[in-house]
């Protein structure tokens, strides 16, 4: 069995990897930002964010888990290519005929009719990503992060490039979903030219199943995770309208950038460890907790920078007409440091083959930010919105701490 020594070297070369292609594409998306935000107005950015919120919840609703399963997995993950590619197309079908019903109905909630050529573009995306190559989910399990990387680093800067390209010729919307209907097929084109193996037409309905088991909790939480972090703009879009949204929603991706995401780069690098150590249970604890630590002080700087400098930091990279999010940044700082530290908990969860507990604790934070949401924000505005997801969130930190504790103490 690889000792300690050798799943930290493990955690080290797949965290430097990472943290690599995290820097260059928060370099590339802080360009992609300071350009698209003096080109387009928070209006464009809140009428695509409400077009994107409604592809990755119907992407959300119709999860089957296939990614987790073959990283898990302890049989040759190579024998459910074939059945997981086939899933993946016939999801991407299913996803397109939903966004097409949902056009007409989501333009008249709205009262928005430029939603309509919007999702037009939108319902390719899923269609053609259904092509993808499963087998890019193995470059996680065998900790080959530098092979994702080059993927990845490929096509931030297809997005970037027709991003900013379609916005100066269009000066419209329609050019940040283009930008990501471009990449997504670079990306379907490489992993079907570049990445083994190569998915062949031979599905089992056996393997599907077992898949579907291991899946189910993932799904539901899945959902309630990104109702969890979206819900909020689909409220704010309603009652506050959507070029106040184009203002949240960029104060939320600020702050995301800068903290949540780390959280999310430490989970994905912790998932594969926690996973061939899950049945010695003083390791597994050792490492959770030690990942809980040094995630908590590594997020201190970024946290500290935002919070003293943001008006600053706004005015120079976003320019003078986004200064309206600064005084709502702080909470959302607050939030997102939060949640990258509970991010830790849920490939423990998983593992452990406890991911109800990951629906459980999304599900307690929904039912927390609803009511603060339409309580705060009649009489804060979106800053409002702010001081309901930071409630929010501290109302279910302790959830999180209980639920971990019961986790690692569990035998099974």
């Amino acid at each position: 069995m690889q000792g300690d020594m050798g799943y930290t070297r493990d955690a080290i070369f797949g965290l430097r990897w990472l943290t690599f292609l995290k820097v260059c594409t928060k370099g590339l998306v802080l360009l992609k930002i300071v350009i698209l935000a003096r080109i387009l107005s928070p209006r464009d950015f809140g009428l695509f964010g409400i077009v994107v919120i409604m592809l990755a919840l119907t992407e959300m609703l119709t999860e089957t888990g296939i990614n987790p399963f073959l990283v898990q997995t302890t049989k040759d993950p190579k024998k459910y290519i074939n059945t997981a590619w086939h899933v993946s197309v016939l999801r991407g079908i299913v996803i397109s005929a939903i966004l097409t019903s949902l056009t007409y109905p989501l333009s008249w909630f709205y009262r928005e009719p430029t939603i309509v050529p919007l999702m037009w573009v939108a319902v390719c995306i899923p269609l053609i990503k259904g092509f993808i190559n499963p087998s890019v989910a193995l470059f996680q399990r065998t900790f080959a992060y530098h092979k994702d990387v080059i993927i990845r680093l490929i096509l931030i800067v297809v997005d970037v490039l027709s991003a900013i390209g379609l916005a100066y010729l269009l000066r419209s919307p329609v050019a940040l979903i283009l930008s990501q209907l471009i990449s997504v097929c670079v990306e379907t084109a490489i992993t079907l030219a570049f990445v083994s193996p190569k998915p062949r037409l031979n599905f089992e309905f056996t393997k599907f199943k077992e898949v579907l088991r291991f899946g189910a909790w993932l799904n539901v939480s899945g959902v309630l995770a990104y109702l969890g972090s979206n819900l909020d703009n689909l409220i704010i879009a309603k009652l506050l309208g959507t070029s106040t949204l184009g203002y949240y929603d960029t104060a939320f991706n600020v702050s995301q950038t800068a903290i949540g995401e780390i959280g999310d780069i430490s989970a994905q690098t912790v998932f594969p460890i926690f996973g061939k150590i899950t049945h010695d249970l003083p390791r597994l604890t050792r490492a959770f907790f030690l990942s809980i630590f040094l995630l908590a002080v590594l997020l201190l700087a970024p946290l500290a920078a935002l919070f003293f400098y943001a008006e600053p930091l706004v005015r120079f990279v976003l320019g003078e007409k986004w200064l309206p999010i600064v005084p709502i940044l702080p909470f959302l700082l607050g939030a997102a440091y939060m949640q990258a530290i509970n991010n830790i908990c849920s490939p423990l969860f998983i593992v452990k083959q406890k991911t109800y507990y990951n629906a459980l604790m999304t599900f307690l934070y929904l039912i927390a930010m609803v009511p603060l949401l339409f309580y705060f924000i009649p009489r804060g505005g979106f800053v409002g919105a702010g001081w309901a997801l930071l409630l929010a969130r501290l109302i279910v930190q302790p959830a999180f701490f209980l639920s971990s504790w019961h986790t690692l103490r569990s035998r099974r």
